[in-house]
């Protein structure tokens, strides 16, 4: 098993949520990106992978609690979907 916590990525379920990928700090990755790394990880039989360079650059530089209350408040800004709440 690998595990693939991919970050933001470029999906529709982001437009879905009222995000413009334009507009992220950070510009999200795309999904075929996100599935290579994965699929090469599970080949190179690697527990877990953090898709994307800048991604794995953050979160070597930048403390967990940081990250998460980074993510936290930007789905605090996205709307609630109804059907989904």
């Amino acid at each position: 098993m690998t595990v693939v916590p991919p970050g933001p990525t470029d999906t529709p379920l982001l437009a879905k949520f009222g995000v413009d990928a334009k507009t992220m700090p950070i510009k999200p990755l795309c999904a075929n990106q996100v599935v290579a790394e994965g699929l090469k990880a599970i080949s190179a039989n690697r527990a877990t992978v953090i898709p994307g360079r800048l991604n794995r650059i953050i979160r070597s530089i930048l403390p967990a609690s940081l990250t998460r209350s980074m993510l936290a408040r930007m789905f605090e800004k996205m709307p609630i979907i109804a059907g989904n709440a």
